[in-house]
């Protein structure tokens, strides 16, 4: 016992003297501090490799990359996945390749600290690996590796987050739900596929609300017709905000059944629903609608909606638009005169 916390003294002096130098230095690269603890990766006692490979990640010594890459083969689990979180602290690109080959490590907590240091690292051949780990059987590996491409905008990772919106650990559909919604916009035409179609149908089903709800959103902006069921369907959710999107995508699709389904909808004043297919029943134009169209519109409309009421054709749609206009202090000059949109009753006029 006594030997061990003899040990432990040491290898804290040595970190404390470390960054105490680092401190008082521009730079670490010569130090012998630094070199020591260089040397200490290549000690006999388990322990001590294991300190300072954490060390070596505090101070940031670019001259300790190499020596930490070589102990991500080191025999112990915990001074493998100290070293790879050090190499995450340091930032060197030279260790993403290490570090994608650590992200197949037999142990959970090196996979782990692999995919949170290739975050750090930020480099762009990362992107496969890490949606590769997406899959981890591991919890936390596919949560790290998620945060790690979380600031990455890349086309790649569209199919890969909604294949993770179905992952059993609510806090990764979240992030996956919010990385969604950022990429959606941009990168589009990487989900017009009905492979997509069907996982997102999958995920209409989801036992998490905002999971179910993005799914709808996306569909809703592919508008895929195959998914027209499983989207009528989805007008019974409880939540509100799935059956607006729901109805959103569904005012897009050219169906019998569809129409009827929103018609229902309609009928029965659920105005989420209304809301989402607001220019379904703009196009189709029947009297006496617009009182329900109204109600949907200041209950979850948007200056979107408002721009589409005042070109829409029918007045009054249009003063409902311009009064909510002037409640929310927004300007009407750049909807007037404009003809965007579904116009009052088109439908009826083509057949």
């Amino acid at each position: 016992m006594n030997d061990i916390s003899n040990k432990m003294i040491k290898i804290t002096l040595k970190i404390l003297l470390v960054t105490l130098f680092c401190s008082a230095t521009s730079s670490c690269i010569t130090s012998d501090p630094v070199d020591r603890l260089i040397t200490d990766l290549n000690d006999e006692d388990p322990q001590v490799r294991e300190e300072s490979a954490r060390a070596l990640g505090k101070v940031h010594s670019t001259r300790s990359v190499e020596a930490l890459i070589d102990a991500l083969k080191d025999k112990e689990s915990a001074v493998r996945w100290n070293a790879a979180m050090s190499l995450g602290w340091i930032k060197d690109p030279h260790a993403v390749e290490p570090l994608i080959i650590a992200l197949k490590d037999d142990h959970p907590w090196v996979r782990r600290s692999a995919a949170w240091s290739l975050g750090k690292i930020n480099n762009s051949r990362v992107v496969e690996p890490l949606i590769a780990a997406l899959s981890d059987i591991n919890s936390d590996v596919r949560w790290n590796s998620i945060r790690a491409l979380e600031n990455l905008k890349d086309r790649r990772l569209i199919k890969p987050l909604i294949a993770t919106l179905d992952d059993d650990t609510w806090a990764i559909t979240i992030i996956a739900v919010e990385m969604l919604k950022e990429l959606k916009d941009t990168y589009l035409q990487g989900i017009k596929d009905h492979q997509v179609t069907e996982q997102l149908v999958v995920n209409l089903k989801s036992q998490y609300p905002h999971v179910r709800k993005v799914a709808a959103q996306i569909i809703a902006e592919i508008c895929d017709p195959s998914a027209a069921e499983p989207l009528i369907r989805a007008l019974e959710d409880d939540d509100a905000e799935v059956r607006y999107f729901a109805a959103m995508a569904l005012g897009e699709i050219e169906d019998s059944h569809v129409v009827e389904s929103l018609r229902e909808a309609f009928a029965n004043r659920d105005l989420p629903a209304v809301a989402g297919a607001y220019k379904f029943f703009i196009r189709r134009g029947e009297p006496d609608t617009e009182d329900t169209l109204i109600r949907a519109f200041n209950r979850y409309g948007n200056y979107h909606t408002a721009h589409v009421f005042m070109a829409s054709g029918n007045s009054q749609l249009r003063e409902a638009a311009a009064n909510w206009l002037k409640i929310n202090l927004m300007s009407s000059v750049s909807a007037n005169g404009k003809n965007e949109g579904p116009h009052w009753g088109e439908d009826k006029q083509n057949p």
